[in-house]
Parts: structure tokens; C-alpha cells; sequence
């Protein structure tokens, strides 16, 4: 069966030239740049990262990125919420660039790309270890092919989201997957970056030595050295500089401040988990606008996994206070973007959740119980925040979320959030654990068993957690619309500036379908701006919206209901004839009875109907693999990194060892 592509909201033949030309003279450049770095010419580039890489101490490779990464992720959750923000206010676009703030989205993911390629084309001495051979001499950290992998995956949604609404019309809502790709994409990117800073923290000696080795420029005198040097090069094969002498390696060896962590490094990681709190957070723009399409239950799943997971990879690794800083971050930024978008650029205000109690009971917890014990301090404190942090949120939502979550929602909350946070809590540790032993820790803390044994243990509480909050996710996601609610309609109307517009009153069939509703509203979008108001109760089964509804123009005006935890229904009030996708007018009038039916076909007035089943399932199941393998690359790339550290690690205990017994032979001799 041949089935017309859809033409709304799709691109151009201009807009297709566009960006292929943009992303052709983007690879084109970096291509050059490769080249001329991997066949030892000079560039501005590797001068650059020379100069930030003497400033900041890192090797050359390790300089830029951590800046354009940091600017490339503020340019795209700054235009995903403007650009939700103007489809909540104008409806669909006219393409991959019908609107500005697609601009920010796309040069940012590009941003994520370049700050990929850049540690690939500037590798060189010293490299931490599990590198990625790519030639023979020439290997690079698995934190760049990372980014470099998350970017690519981000940038592919962009032609993807233009074939799937060719497809199937535009689905207009966040968590379209072509849209999850995209955001995904750039989300996952921040576990690279942290990876690299542990990467650069491996390197601490490495790079003390490689600063020895440029000053004596001796060769090794002694065995024990000879043996040191040559299992620093086969761990970090790009570091090839002149071994130092006996007495310079040892000093380097014993001299434990030289391992670790400096304060910029520190800092590097604060902002990192800071950014991957507001990343996270985007996944829950539509509850943060007040335009949700999918069940309430979760905001406070999200709101847990985020929180649980970024604050245990921070404090399961650094000092007191650590994710005090990260939420004062969070809290700068996400609130500084939210002012951006609604002051200067006049669009909708973006709520979003505190996070200061949940940082609060994480560092609680690791004041109690200490965070040697990584997995503990991240199922505890995912416990904690599973229900008082939960609880928290509640009262938040009361106070300035668009829908304030109804108490009768709030023990399922409490458990969802529980499973969420023990699950989140231990993805975390998990990811803490690998990075510490990137880092160069000699061994998995928490896990009593030796150290094989200690490192299958890790992992498979690492995938226990992520199951645990992957389950729960997609157990609360599927909507349903059971039939045999109805209501008939009176219109009050009101003075709205000349415009037609009206109170809405609404007799329900039956009488208690809104009984312990999560929401029932008054809904009006896309004409211009947002109109949203509760139901308020007058009589049993009769309920009033609080303010008009707007009747005119483009304005989409319906009651929305949402009963139970996964049933989603909608009746229209007004919406406007649209020609370009064949939709006839809609207008209730006074004393009309109405049907509720799945709010998705208000909603997502574009999307289309023709479309064989089977298509939507193939399409879904492509995207999901795509999603798979991204996980499945970050596990491994990670994993890699992880596996090297720790032989390294290993390595150069045993050299401390020798070092110690040749010093007790000569002083027995």
C-alpha cells in the first residue's frame, strides 16, 4: 500500500542544502585538521591547546574540550526550551529551521562533535590507559571517542526527526523518539566528560614524570627503574619521553600528592554533574510547561532518577559540600534560562524542581555512613530521596508547578520513587566506581571479595540498578483512554478584549469520573501563548474552569482528564479549520454533549491516522535499537577505560613494592 509522505513541518530543498553544506564544511575542516595534526604539521588549533594546556596543566589533547563542551551544552538546553516554549505558545514549525531556536540546538550539537574530534585529532604523550588504537601510532582516550560517538548520535536525529514526520506527520511533544535522540545524545555526551576528567586525573603522575624525563633527559640506571618506565609505556603507550633517573622516579612514584584530584579538576566535575542535573532535567520540560502527554506519575520518577544518579557519582567520589555546589549550578543556570526565555525572548516561563532537599539528604547520608561504601551511599541516599525527597517535590509542586501533583497520587509517587532511587543510586555508584578506577583507585571500595570477583560484582549491581529504573520508566510510560466518560458543555461567554472567549461548565457522565483526577483542566495552546486553568468543582459532577477559555483564530482550546494512573482523555472546545493537514473546524456550542477520547488525538492534532500499525512499530523499534547501542557504547567505552585504570593502577603498586624492597636490601647490606 503506497502512502503519501506528509509535507507539514517537514524541510525544504533550501533548508536540506543548508545544513548539509554546513555539516560538509564542518567535517571538511575538521578532516584537514586531523590530517595536518596526525602528519606533525603546526596548526592554530594544537598552538591553542598548547597554551590552555600549560595554563590549565593538563596534556594537549585534554585542553579545549572541557570549554566548547561546557558552551555547546548551554547553546542546546538553552534552544530546547525556547523551542518548546514557541510550539507551546505557535504550534508546528516549518521545518528543521522554521524557528530560531533551532539555530542554538543544532550548532550546539555540532559544538558536542568538535569537542569530540578535537582530543582525537591532538592525541599524543602522555594518554591514560585502555586507549583506542585507531593506526598504528595513533591511539586516542575513550572519553573522545565517546563524546564523539553521543554527538553523532544527537546530530543523526536531526534527517531522522525530518523522515519521521514525513512519515507520520509532526508528533508534536518532547518525547517523540527522534527528539529523545537528539537530547539523548547530548545528555549521555556529560558521562564523557567525565570520564575525561578522570582520564586527566590518572594522568597526574604520569604527567609529573613526563616533566622529570624533559628535565634530566638521563636514561634509567637501574633495573627497578628500567621496569617502571617500561610498564608506564605499555599502559600509556603514547608516552615515550626519556626516563628519568632512579632517584626523580622514586621521588615521583612515592609522592602521593601528585595523585589525585587538583582544584580545577574538581571544579570541572562540580560543573559537569551541575550540567547533567539541568540535561536531565529537560526530559521534563512538558511537565515543567504545563502541557504533559503522558502520565503524571513521571515527574516524580525523573525527578528521583536524575537527582539519586548525579548526586552519588559526585559525592561518591569527592568531599563534603561537593553536591551543594553542583545544585548551586543547576540552580544559576537552569533559573537563568528559565528567566532568558520568558523575559528577553517574552515566551512562557519554564517551572522546573528544586533538588535542595535531595542534596541535602545525600550529603546527610555520606556524613552518616561515609561514601567508602559507594553502592550503599547510593542505595541509601536513592531511598531517602525515593521518599523524602519525593514528599519535598510534592510540597514544591503546590507552591509553583504548573500542576500541582494531587495527594492522592502521592503513595504511588513514594513507590515508584523508592524502586527509582535504589535503581538510580546504584547506576551512579556504578558510574563513580568506574570512574575512580580510571582515576587510578587500585581497587572497587565497598566490594569485600578480590578483585575479579569485586569487579563482576560492581557491574552486576550496575545493571540490577539499571533495570530496576528502565522497568519503572517504561511500566508508568503507556497511556490509555478508556471510553464512557461524557459531559454536556455550557458556555459563559466573556469580555476578552473583543475576542470571542468563554467560562466553560461541564456536566460529567459519569457524575465522578474527575474524583481523584491527577489533573482536570481547562486547556488553550498554540494561538499565541498558554491558558491554563483548573476545574473547579460548583456541584457533584459539574465543574467550571476558573478563568475563559480563548475561541478564536489558532487558539486549540479542550478539557483535558486525567484519571487513574495511565488513563489520559480529551474533549475539544474550540480548534480552527487547518487546511494542511485536512482537519475540519471544531466549535461546541452552548449545551452540547461531548465525548472524551484519547487526548492524544487532540493533542497531537498532525500526527496521522493512515499509517499502517505495523509502520509505527518498526519505526519505534529502529529508534529504540539506536537508543540501545548508545547505551551500549557508553557501558563499554567506560568499562574500557575502567579495565585500563585499574591494571595501571596494579602496575604501578607492584612497582612501589620493588622500589621498597630494593630500599630494605641496601640498607640491610
Amino acid at each position: 500500500m503506497a502512502i503519501p509522505l506528509a509535507t507539514t513541518g517537514t524541510a525544504s530543498f533550501g533548508q536540506i542544502a543548508i545544513v548539509t553544506g554546513v555539516v560538509s564544511l564542518l567535517y571538511l575542516a575538521l578532516a584537514v585538521l586531523l590530517w595536518r595534526e596526525r602528519t606533525g604539521h603546526v596548526t592554530l588549533v594544537g598552538r591553542f591547546a598548547d597554551t590552555i594546556g600549560r595554563l590549565d596543566g593538563v596534556p594537549r589533547w585534554a585542553a579545549l574540550t572541557p570549554y566548547l563542551h561546557a558552551v555547546s551544552l548551554l547553546a542546546c538546553a538553552f534552544g530546547v526550551w525556547w523551542d518548546i516554549a514557541v510550539h507551546i505558545a505557535r504550534g508546528r514549525d516549518t521545518g528543521p529551521f522554521g524557528t530560531p531556536a533551532h539555530y542554538p540546538i543544532f550548532f550546539g550539537i555540532l559544538g558536542v562533535i568538535v569537542s569530540g574530534v578535537l582530543p582525537i585529532a591532538l592525541a599524543g604523550k602522555p594518554l591514560p590507559a585502555g586507549t583506542i588504537r585507531l593506526t598504528k601510532g595513533w591511539r586516542i582516550p575513550c572519553s573522545a571517542a565517546l563524546v564523539t560517538v553521543c554527538g553523532t548520535f544527537a546530530l543523526v536525529g536531526f534527517p531522522l526527526d525530518d523522515v519521521w514526520h514525513r512519515l507520520f506527520g509532526e508528533d508534536v511533544t518532547l518525547w517523540g523518539p527522534t527528539h529523545l535522540l537528539m537530547i539523548g545524545g547530548v545528555v549521555f555526551s556529560i558521562f564523557a566528560r567525565l570520564l575525561a576528567i578522570a582520564e586527566v586525573e590518572q594522568l597526574g603522575p604520569v604527567w609529573q614524570s613526563s616533566a622529570y624525563c624533559g628535565a634530566l633527559g638521563t636514561a634509567p640506571r637501574r633495573t627497578g627503574a628500567k621496569a617502571t618506565m617500561r610498564r608506564i609505556e605499555t599502559f600509556a603507550p603514547a608516552h615515550r619521553a626519556t626516563a628519568p633517573s632512579t632517584s626523580s622516579l622514586r621521588r615521583w612514584i612515592t609522592r602521593q600528592d601528585l595523585v589525585g584530584p587538583n582544584k580545577r579538576r574538581v571544579f570541572q566535575e562540580i560543573v559537569s554533574v551541575g550540567a547533567l542535573l539541568i540535561a536531565w532535567d529537560l526530559f521534563s520540560t512538558e511537565f515543567n510547561y504545563g502541557v504533559p502527554q503522558f502520565p503524571l506519575i513521571l515527574q516524580p520518577i525523573l525527578i528521583v532518577f536524575g537527582a539519586a544518579m548525579a548526586f552519588t557519582i559526585l559525592r561518591a567520589r569527592r568531599g563534603p559540600g561537593s553536591t551543594f555546589a553542583a545544585l548551586a549550578v543547576y540552580l544559576v543556570i537552569r533559573g537563568g534560562i528559565a528567566w532568558a526565555v520568558a523575559e528577553p525572548l517574552g515566551q512562557l516561563v519554564g517551572h522546573f524542581p528544586l533538588l535542595i532537599v535531595e542534596a541535602i539528604l545525600v550529603e546527610l547520608v555520606a556524613f552518616a555512613l561515609g561514601n567508602q561504601n559507594r553502592f550503599r551511599l547510593g542505595v541509601v541516599s536513592g531511598v531517602l530521596i525515593g521518599t523524602v525527597g519525593v514528599v519535598a517535590e510534592y510540597a514544591w509542586s503546590q507552591v509553583w508547578m504548573p500542576i500541582a501533583w494531587p495527594a492522592s497520587m502521592l503513595p504511588s509517587a513514594i513507590g515508584y520513587g523508592v524502586v527509582a532511587g535504589i535503581g538510580a543510586g546504584l547506576v551512579g555508584a556504578w558510574l563513580a566506581t568506574r570512574y575512580a578506577e580510571v582515576a587510578g583507585e587500585a581497587r572497587a571500595i565497598g566490594i569485600k571479595h578480590i578483585r575479579p570477583v569485586a569487579v563482576r560484582r560492581t557491574h552486576q549491581l550496575g545493571a540490577v540498578g539499571l533495570v530496576a529504573v528502565a522497568a519503572t520508566v517504561f511500566f508508568c510510560v503507556p497511556r490509555s483512554a478508556h471510553a464512557g466518560v461524557s459531559g454536556t458543555v455550557s458556555l459563559e461567554r466573556a469580555n476578552d478584549g473583543g475576542q470571542p472567549a468563554a467560562y466553560v461548565t461541564i456536566a460529567l457522565t459519569p457524575g465522578d469520573a474527575a474524583d481523584g483526577a491527577r489533573w482536570f483542566e481547562a486547556l488553550a495552546w498554540q494561538g499565541g501563548g498558554l491558558v491554563y486553568h483548573p476545574m473547579e468543582k460548583v456541584a457533584n459532577g459539574t465543574y467550571r474552569s476558573r478563568d475563559p477559555l480563548p475561541m478564536y483564530g489558532k487558539w486549540k482550546s479542550m478539557i483535558r482528564l486525567h484519571q487513574g494512573q495511565r488513563d489520559l482523555v480529551a474533549s475539544w472546545v474550540y480548534a480552527p479549520e487547518d487546511a494542511a493537514i485536512a482537519k475540519p473546524a471544531v466549535q461546541v456550542s452552548d449545551g452540547q454533549r461531548v465525548e472524551f477520547i484519547n487526548e492524544q488525538q487532540v493533542l497531537r492534532r498532525e500526527e496521522r491516522t493512515d499509517v499502517p500499525r505495523w509502520m509505527w512499530n518498526a519505526g519505534y523499534a529502529l529508534l529504540a535499537a539506536v537508543g540501545l547501542l548508545e547505551l551500549a557504547g557508553i557501558a563499554w567505552l567506560v568499562g574500557r577505560a575502567a579495565h585500563g585504570g585499574r591494571l595501571r593502577a596494579a602496575h604501578l603498586a607492584a612497582d612501589e613494592q620493588t622500589g621498597r624492597s630494593e630500599r630494605v636490601g641496601r640498607e640491610i647490606r
